[in-house]
This record gives C-alpha cells, sequence and structure tokens, in this order.
C-alpha cells in the first residue's frame, strides 16, 4: 500500500519536476507574443432590417443561402511591459457570402424580395479588440487575471436578387454597413502549464455594443492547449463559443436586429520573443 501511493505520488510531482528542470513555460516569459490561426464553425444568424409599415421578418443563413459552416480568421499579439501588466490586441473576421433561389417571400430594409428569385448574399462581422489586463495571480507554472480595455465592431449585411418575369428582369439590392466604436470590454483569462511544453489557456470576455442608437453585446470563451517547440515558435487547439446580439434603432421607420452564434474549433500557430 505504502509502496502504491509513494508511486502515485512521485507520478503527480514528475510534470513539476519537469518544469524546474526545462524552466518555465514561454507564455510567462516572453515579453511578446504574436498569434494567428482560424476556426472553423457551426453557426447560426438571424437578420432583421425592418422598415415600417411593413412586418417584421427575420431571415437566418439558410434564407440568405450561406452554409451554416464558416471559416474565421483571427490574429492577435500581447505585449508584456510589466511583470504583471500586458496589452492584448486582437481581430476576428467573419465574411461569408453565398446564394440561390428564394423560396418563401421575405422583406428586407423596405425592400421585398419574392419567392422565385435568385439571390445573392453576405454577412460580414468583424471586431478589433484592445484590452490591458493585470495577473492578480502569477507563479512558476500559472497565470489568472483580468482586463479592460475598447473595440470596435463592423456588422454588414448584403443582399442582391434578380426575378425573370416573362421577357423582362427585376432587379433587388439593398445592404447595411454599421461600425460602432469605441465601445468598452472586459475579459478574464488564467494559464496553466504541465511543463514547460505544454499549457491550457483560458479565456472569456464581454463586449459591449451599447454607443448612442446601437444596443447589444458579444460573449465569448475559449479552451485551448498550447504546446511549445522549445523555442521562439509554438501551436495551439481549442473551442470557441461566441455569441452577438445587436440592434440599431436610428428613430423614424428603420431598425436592425441581428443575432448570431459561433461554435466551433479552432488552431493557430503562436511566435514568442
Amino acid at each position: 500500500m505504502r509502496k502504491a501511493l509513494t508511486t502515485m505520488i512521485l507520478a503527480l510531482l514528475m510534470p513539476l519536476t519537469a518544469l524546474a528542470q526545462e524552466g518555465a513555460h514561454p507564455i510567462f516569459s516572453s515579453k511578446f507574443e504574436l498569434q494567428a490561426g482560424i476556426q472553423y464553425t457551426d453557426t447560426n444568424a438571424d437578420v432583421a432590417v425592418v422598415v415600417e409599415p411593413l412586418p417584421e421578418t427575420s431571415i437566418d443563413l439558410e434564407d440568405m443561402g450561406i452554409d451554416d459552416t464558416a471559416t474565421v480568421f483571427y490574429a492577435g499579439g500581447r505585449w508584456r511591459f510589466a511583470e504583471r501588466w500586458s496589452t492584448t490586441f486582437t481581430y476576428n473576421s467573419f465574411d461569408e457570402e453565398g446564394g440561390g433561389t428564394i423560396e418563401d417571400s421575405f422583406n428586407f430594409d423596405g425592400e421585398v424580395y419574392p419567392a422565385g428569385a435568385s439571390l445573392d448574399s453576405e454577412l460580414r462581422l468583424d471586431a478589433y479588440i484592445l484590452d490591458v489586463a493585470y495577473s492578480f495571480g502569477k507563479g512558476r507554472n500559472y497565470e489568472w487575471g483580468a482586463g479592460l480595455g475598447l473595440h470596435s465592431f463592423v456588422f454588414e449585411a448584403g443582399l442582391t436578387a434578380r426575378l425573370t418575369a416573362g421577357d423582362g428582369e427585376l432587379d433587388f439590392s439593398d445592404s447595411t454597413d454599421s461600425i460602432l466604436a469605441p465601445v468598452p470590454n472586459a475579459r478574464f483569462f488564467a494559464d496553466y502549464a504541465f511543463d514547460a511544453r505544454n499549457a491550457i489557456r483560458f479565456n472569456a470576455g464581454w463586449l459591449s455594443a451599447s454607443y448612442e442608437d446601437y444596443d447589444g453585446r458579444l460573449i465569448y470563451a475559449s479552451l485551448r492547449f498550447d504546446h511549445s517547440f522549445g523555442g521562439n515558435f509554438g501551436v495551439g487547439v481549442g473551442l470557441q463559443y461566441t455569441d452577438i446580439e445587436l440592434e440599431h434603432d436610428p428613430g423614424g421607420r428603420s431598425r436592425e436586429e441581428y443575432e448570431v452564434d459561433l461554435l466551433g474549433a479552432m488552431a493557430y500557430l503562436s511566435y514568442r520573443f
């Protein structure tokens, strides 16, 4: 029994022993970190641009002819300018196009799109995020903290339809383009290293989308496994969930509404120095 207990304790201590022999994971010691990666997502989206007196109609990705699986690109960097202080910048880009034949008529921004018309569509969501973070807890193989910052959003939904009637054609085209900047955000992070090469990293955040005649928010959470090759380069894989709600009500007869959910696997390359 004593031998088995000793073996189990030694097995639990092996990662810490390796960490002491090899040094800390570079996520805790590097001054600069650059990342670029992609996320393969399952996407749910509802978009409505309402103009009175037409009834409110919400269209989803299927209505727009856009695939509900998408690839999201992101890039970012971190500058650790003090032992416990850092600033982080992140760029995320969702840009998908689609098309097909409209099965059920709907209205979008005051234009009625009839059934049977051919449709080309685009949905774009970009986020530019900057924050300054403080590490409340920091040790040889762990770090956790929180950050506050500012960000901007770009939302765009575009539809182009063509209906052939006899020898003639009718064209319908409209798009919305909304830019929010700057609005506040908050983030929590926690990193833990098993040894000098392998670590897990957790991030969760809230981004306001309430500004002037806009109201909404974006929330996200990610869990990643990070591997360092022992030099400046590393790779990572993980999961991320993002939920976006935004309403634009400038007054008058029109109003825009966006609801988007993104869930999927992510992979990235990193360079630290």
